[in-house]
């Protein structure tokens, strides 16, 4: 399933910032609750059909969505997941040339998107596992 990244506002319809059961219906499909520590303040969400993590702050709003495969984020209309840490570096530094590097992915502040490849920096081939797309503030 392809999701739209608009930078520090959501992806497709998804608006950070919506309820809960806003972001259930408009993902649809099963998930499981659960905290992610147990010292979390709220629960979080997976949706296991589309393989999207949900992440929440009090009193229950969205500020963080995380993708793995089969989903498909894509940042004006190109993919990040499935593809070389290489090339998604490419592309992010063109838009952010404060992009945040270490061993096992990178952060672009300006754009709201962070990529998890582990042992990257190593190799530019290993393929980004996930993309987080959040709020601003959110590494605050």
């Amino acid at each position: 399933m392809k999701f739209e990244i608009k930078p520090h506002e959501g992806v497709d319809s998804l608006r950070f910032g919506m309820q809960v059961d806003e972001l259930r219906r408009g993902l649809g499909g099963n998930f499981k609750s659960f905290k992610k520590t147990p010292s979390s303040a709220f629960p979080c969400d997976y949706f296991t059909d589309v393989e999207v993590f949900a992440y929440y702050k009090l009193p229950g709003m969205l500020e963080a969505l995380e993708f793995a495969e089969p989903a498909n984020p894509l940042l004006n209309g190109a993919q990040l997941v499935g593809v070389s840490a290489g090339e998604v570096k490419k592309l992010l530094e063109a838009i952010d040339q404060s992009l945040e590097i270490d061993s096992d992915g990178m952060i672009s502040h300006r754009l709201g998107i962070s990529v998890y490849a582990p042992g990257w920096n190593e190799d530019a081939s290993q393929v980004v596992e996930s993309v987080l797309v959040f709020e601003d503030g959110y590494y605050s």
